[in-house]
């Protein structure tokens, strides 16, 4: 990753960071394509562990349903990279590591794996707050890394968005 996409990833990693602290709230994360990456994003950043309580990394079908306790007749019937699938990652993280914000990313992040209705590209991130849970589905275009660079670009920015959307209660 170039310095500088790097360093915009960074200040909305601080920003956030600096938003929760300042109101008392907690973050988790359910990552599947991701690998770990937005976890390891927001731990480079020094003070994360007073809102950061952990992820959890499932890439693994069998680790979503055994850990993340997604309903298995769901993964069967919507697949693993679906709306559905990324909602209960995202709510059961929260749930689990009893947090007041969760992401949770899912996607096929190639460069085999992809099919007509869910091509290598297809990602599905979720992020959930203390009122509600909101899902995005992209379609990114590019090799492995890029794909999943973009995954964790997207969710972080989608994090901020709705963090900043909460009015703050002073």
């Amino acid at each position: 990753m170039r310095r500088s996409k790097k360093k915009e990833i960074e200040i909305f990693c601080r920003k956030i960071l600096s938003l929760l602290k300042r109101r008392k709230q907690t973050l988790s994360i359910a990552e599947s394509c991701t690998g770990g990456y937005v976890s390891k994003l927001i731990t480079d950043i020094p003070g994360a562990s007073k809102v950061f309580k952990g992820s959890i990394i499932s890439y693994a079908d069998d680790i979503k349903v055994k850990i993340l306790k997604v309903r298995e007749r769901d993964l069967k019937t919507y697949g693993a990279v679906s709306c559905e699938i990324v909602k209960q990652m995202v709510c059961n993280v929260r749930k689990i590591l009893d947090t007041d914000w969760g992401i949770a990313i899912t996607g096929i992040a190639g460069p085999k794996g992809g099919t007509k209705t869910k091509p290598v590209g297809t990602v599905w991130i979720a992020v959930s707050g203390p009122d509600n849970v909101k899902t995005l589905r992209f379609r990114f275009q590019g090799d492995r890394e890029y794909i999943r660079y973009s995954a964790v670009k997207e969710a972080i920015r989608f994090l901020y968005r709705e963090i900043c959307a909460i009015r703050a209660e002073f």
